[in-house]
C-alpha cells in the first residue's frame, strides 16, 4: 500500500531570537515531529537568532535564507526572490507566516505560486510606520486565512490588516506541558533569601513590557511586604537604562536581573507571583506556563489573557500605584491566592501543544481545500 504523503507546511519568520513566537514554533515543530501529523519546515529569513541552536539540537528542519538582519529591510527585493526560490524548491502545501518580516516577505514571495498563505497576527500593537500599515493592507489580497491569537488581536487585525475580508479565526497560543517540570531550584539560589519573589519575564524593551513600572512599584510593595523581591528575566536593548533605574531605587538590593534563561518554567516554581505591566501584548506563553504551575499573576489591561474566564489573574492599569496595590492584595490574601492558583491550573489544560497541533492540522486542511477544492 502506498504511504500517504504528509502535509508539508513552511513557517516563515524573520529570525529565531528569544521570544514567545520562537518558543511556540519550537514546541509546535517538536510535537508535529513526534506525532507525524504533518511535516513542518521553518524558514529563517535572516538566519539569525539565539534559539537557532535549540532548533538544530532538536533535529528540527530550518532553512536559512541569509546570515544577517540587513536582509529584512523592506526595500530588499532580493530577499523576496531568494525566498521565492526556496518556496519553489520545498513545494509546501501551506505557507504560514508570522511577524511583520515573515508576513511581508512571505506573502510577496508567494504571489503566483498558488499555495495557500496563513498570516498569523500576534500583537495588539498597531504599526506606526505608514509603509508597513499600507503593505499589511495591500498584502491581505495574498492571505487565505488570518489567525489572531486573541479576541483583542482579532479586532486590530480586522481594522489594520484584513481589508479584503478574508477568513479569520481566533486561535489562542499554546505551551508545552513537558517544559514545566519542577526542577531543583530553590529561592536562595536566586536572591539569597526566602522572601516573596515577584517574577517578570520578557525582552527588555521598555515601551513594550513597561519594566520601569515594576521597578518603581517595588518600594511601594515593600512597604506592605518587606520581604518582596523583583526578579527580571530577559535581555534586550533597554537593559542598561533599566539597570540604571534599578540602581537608583531604594530597593536596589532586592531587584535581580537574571538575563536570558532557558529554565523560565522552573523559575516559576520558586516565585510567588508573575507580573505583566505591559503596554501591549499578544497572548504571552509565559502566562500559560505560569498557569500550568499554578502561579497567579497580576497583568495589565493590555494583556489578552484577561479574556480567560474565570480569570486566573488580577488586572491592573499600566501604573506603578495600581500594580503595587494589586500585587499587595494578591500576596496578602491567601484565600484569593489559592483560588487564582487553582483556576490557573484548570485553565492551562486547554492550551497544551498536543491539542493545538491537532487543531492546527484541521486549519491547514481547511485552507488547502478552499484553494484546491476536490
Amino acid at each position: 500500500m502506498e504511504q500517504k504523503k504528509k502535509m508539508r507546511v513552511v513557517y516563515i519568520v524573520g529570525g529565531l531570537p528569544f521570544g514567545g513566537v520562537e518558543n511556540m514554533l519550537f514546541n509546535i515543530m517538536t510535537e508535529a515531529k513526534k506525532t507525524d501529523i504533518f511535516e513542518m519546515i521553518a524558514i529563517n529569513i535572516s538566519g539569525t537568532g539565539k534559539r537557532m541552536s535549540d532548533f538544530d539540537e532538536a533535529g528540527l528542519k530550518v532553512v536559512n535564507i541569509s546570515n544577517t538582519i540587513k536582509i529584512l529591510k523592506t526595500f530588499r527585493f532580493d530577499t523576496v526572490f531568494e525566498l521565492r526560490k526556496v518556496l519553489k524548491e520545498l513545494q509546501p502545501d501551506v505557507i504560514h507566516t508570522s511577524h511583520f518580516s515573515g508576513d511581508y516577505f512571505g506573502r510577496l514571495a508567494a504571489i503566483g505560486l498558488n499555495i495557500p498563505v496563513i498570516t498569523h497576527i500576534r500583537n495588539i500593537r498597531r504599526e506606526k510606520k505608514s509603509f508597513r500599515r499600507m503593505m499589511n493592507k495591500i498584502l491581505s489580497v495574498r492571505t487565505d486565512l488570518y489567525i489572531s491569537i486573541s479576541k483583542m488581536v482579532y479586532e486590530v487585525t480586522q481594522s489594520d490588516h484584513n481589508v479584503t475580508k478574508k477568513n479569520h479565526i481566533v486561535l489562542y497560543n499554546t505551551f508545552d506541558p513537558g517544559s514545566v517540570y519542577r526542577g531543583d531550584l530553590v529561592k536562595e539560589e536566586l536572591t539569597g533569601n526566602k522572601g516573596k519573589n515577584i517574577l517578570l519575564v520578557g525582552r527588555l524593551v521598555n515601551k513594550h513590557k513597561r519594566i520601569d513600572v515594576a521597578i518603581k512599584a517595588l518600594p511601594k510593595i515593600r512597604k506592605e511586604i518587606p520581604e518582596a523581591n523583583l526578579i527580571i528575566v530577559g535581555e534586550g536593548p533597554d537593559e542598561e537604562m533599566l539597570t540604571e533605574l534599578a540602581e537608583s531605587s531604594p530597593c536596589k538590593d532586592n531587584i535581580y536581573f537574571l538575563g536570558y534563561r532557558k529554565d523560565v518554567p522552573q523559575l516559576m516554581y520558586v516565585s510567588d507571583l508573575l507580573i505583566m505591566p505591559s503596554a501591549y501584548e499578544g497572548l504571552p506563553i509565559t502566562h500559560l506556563e505560569a498557569m500550568a504551575v499554578g502561579l497567579p499573576a497580576v497583568i495589565s489591561e493590555n494583556v489578552p489573557s484577561k479574556e480567560f474566564q474565570p480569570s486566573p489573574a488580577l488586572i491592573c492599569k499600566v501604573d506603578e500605584d495600581d500594580l503595587a496595590k494589586n500585587v499587595v492584595k494578591l500576596l496578602t490574601d491567601d484565600d484569593l491566592y489559592q483560588e487564582l492558583s487553582a483556576r490557573a491550573k484548570r485553565l492551562a489544560t486547554e492550551f497544551t501543544v498536543d491539542k493545538y497541533v491537532i487543531r492546527l492540522k484541521e486549519v491547514y486542511k481547511e485552507v488547502i481545500s478552499k484553494r484546491h477544492p476536490v
